[in-house]
């Protein structure tokens, strides 16, 4: 990963195509890894600036068997800038069965989620 950001004080980007020696190693867990190490939890917060949909993916099991209550950081414009898919994050929560809300507890729709570079939103799932 590649020391970046404001200040490149604990801010890291996946990259590819640069020097080794620029790079920092950095030791990656999923969500299921740290519910069997840890305990399933019961509440999430995810703020990986961009990387939001692969952290989601690596807790699909945690997150359908406990169904814990999430707070995300969608950072869709960095996604966008980076050629990736700024819907990803919510169509992984959508396949999770996972609605979305605004931080003040109403529901909250994907064209208001992007309409800021960057969006905090609540996530929970809907049984049925």
């Amino acid at each position: 990963m590649l020391s970046a950001g404001v200040f490149s004080d604990g801010y890291f980007r996946l990259v590819s195509g640069r020097s080794r020696r620029e790079l920092s190693l950095v030791k990656a867990i999923t969500i299921d890894q740290m519910a069997q190490e840890f305990g399933v939890p019961t509440h999430i917060k995810v703020d990986v600036e961009g990387h939001e949909a692969a952290v989601l993916r690596g807790g699909r099991a945690t997150l359908s068997s406990a169904s814990p209550i999430l707070f995300l950081e969608l950072h869709s414009e960095m996604i966008a800038s980076d050629r990736g898919d700024p819907c990803a994050a919510l169509e992984e929560l959508a396949t999770l069965g996972y609605s979305t809300f605004s931080l003040r507890g109403g529901p909250i729709s994907r064209n208001e989620t992007f309409q800021k570079p960057i969006s905090r939103i609540v996530a929970k799932r809907v049984h049925g």
